[in-house]
């Protein structure tokens, strides 16, 4: 058994949205929207698959709320690492966010705040690249890649909740090129990415010409096979109920890879 997804009202819908996908590379889906109630919600999947829903409605209550009460009292984000707090608390900073709204955020102290801000006395001038770094690189590589990869998926009629999936809408082989071959370059940059199969198991993979490699796997998972699922997710909608629905070699692990790059959603 585990928990599902866990749901709150915020004031502003889609500022808590941009929040959370901002700084803690949650993937949005495309929301829902109640016409009659006006209620709307956003659910964001994040990257060990916990969910978060985030609703509002009108004629919400907004109370002063106690911070030693009953009920709901936060939610904790693991980053992985004190570096990973230095670069999120530093890139709050940066964007102008004021020190008492990073210390609310983080549920940090104002000293713990200063020591994971940078020295900013002096400029430092070396000539290698730090490791803080080359993450800030890759995340923003990776981020970009599952940005033009929702963008290169959209152009496909029917991949929304509004319209129904259609094989024929791919006018072209090339237009299917193009959604394969920016889908291989996502899978590049997601080598030595920490997934996790359904059942809790924790695995990276690499890649080698045309073979993908899982670390508690022997046998490679070939490039064409991992196209194969993706068109099968495709032809699903996005919208496939577990890993043996793909129907491939290597199933249980494209499943949680797809899911972090988006082209696995879950039906609301």
């Amino acid at each position: 058994m585990r928990i599902e997804h866990i749901a709150m009202y915020v004031n502003d819908l889609e500022k808590a949205r941009d929040f959370f996908i901002k700084y803690f590379q949650a993937v949005s889906n495309e929301g829902y929207h109640n016409k009659t109630t006006d209620f709307r919600s956003y659910f964001l999947t994040f990257d060990d698959g916990a969910r978060l829903e985030i609703m509002n409605k009108p004629g919400m209550a907004d109370e002063e709320k106690a911070l030693a009460r009953t009920g709901y009292i936060h939610i904790a984000f693991s980053l992985g690492s004190k570096e990973a707090v230095d670069q999120l608390t530093a890139q709050m900073k940066a964007d102008g966010m004021a020190l008492e709204a990073i210390m609310r955020e983080l549920n940090l102290s104002r000293a713990s705040i200063h020591s994971y801000l940078p020295y900013s006395k002096g400029a430092y001038k070396t000539k290698t690249v730090s490791c803080n770094a080359d993450r800030v690189r890759i995340y923003r590589e990776r981020k970009d890649a599952v940005v033009k990869l929702q963008e290169v998926l959209k152009k496909i009629k029917g991949w929304n909740q509004t319209k129904e999936w259609d094989q024929n809408e791919v006018q072209s082989r090339t237009a299917l090129e193009e959604i394969e071959m920016q889908l291989w370059n996502t899978l590049l940059l997601f080598q030595a990415y920490p997934f996790q199969t359904s059942k809790g198991l924790k695995f990276t993979y690499s890649i080698k010409g045309n073979e993908l490699f899982v670390t508690r796997k022997e046998k490679s998972i070939t490039r064409s096979t991992i196209l194969m699922a993706f068109q099968k997710a495709l032809s699903l909608e996005g919208f496939v109920s577990g890993p043996k629905k793909l129907g491939t070699f290597g199933a249980s692990y494209l499943y949680p890879i797809f899911m972090r790059i988006g082209v696995i959603r879950q039906k609301e």
